[in-house]
């Protein structure tokens, strides 16, 4: 029953999305910013209990990813609706997404078997985007948060975000090349 926790702490994270949207819409950012929190909790928690006590089941493995992949897509389209970020930023995150998508798609159907794996960079990335949607949401409470962190932060994602879709490509891109010969 224990070993259930990560999932079940998986499934409350997807189910947070729905509000978290409604909230960040309505421009509730406190309790937006607090859903958000706690997601980020649950993340890490999930994961920490199921390494640390081999919890780790094919659900989870499936369904953290998703979980994740939904809360961040879902939490940039409505800041992005609300004008809270530049459709550039919104359009660069989903894209980098909607790339890698494919790429995986492309190197399943090419070469047999292809298991992507997450990598440091990509993980990085996705630290400093919920960092930078942390701060955002922050801002938009009404703390005081300067517009300069925000600009390097982003810099800085916009490094990470362009590095790791790279690397993502890399790999799949040289075993593609060998299996050409």
């Amino acid at each position: 029953m224990l070993s259930n926790i990560p999932n079940i702490l998986t499934v409350l994270r997807l189910l947070s999305v729905y509000p978290l949207i409604i909230f960040i819409l309505e421009e509730q950012f406190f309790l937006a910013l607090g859903i958000f929190f706690l997601a980020g909790i649950s993340d890490f928690l999930d994961g920490f209990l199921a390494r640390k006590f081999s919890w780790q089941s094919r659900f989870g493995q499936i369904a953290d990813p998703v979980a994740d992949k939904t809360l961040v897509v879902a939490t940039i389209i409505s800041l992005g609706s609300i004008d809270l970020i530049e459709n550039w930023f919104m359009f660069m995150v989903l894209g980098r997404d909607l790339f890698i998508i494919v790429g995986v798609v492309l190197a399943n159907y090419l070469i047999s078997d292809y298991q992507v794996a997450p990598n440091y960079l990509g993980k990085l990335n996705t630290t400093i985007l919920l960092l930078l949607v942390g701060i955002i949401l922050i801002d938009a409470v009404g703390f005081l948060v300067t517009d300069i962190a925000i600009y390097w932060i982003s810099i800085l994602f916009i490094f990470t975000n362009t590095l790791s879709l790279i690397v993502y490509f890399i790999d799949p891109g040289i075993k593609i090349l060998r299996n050409i010969k």
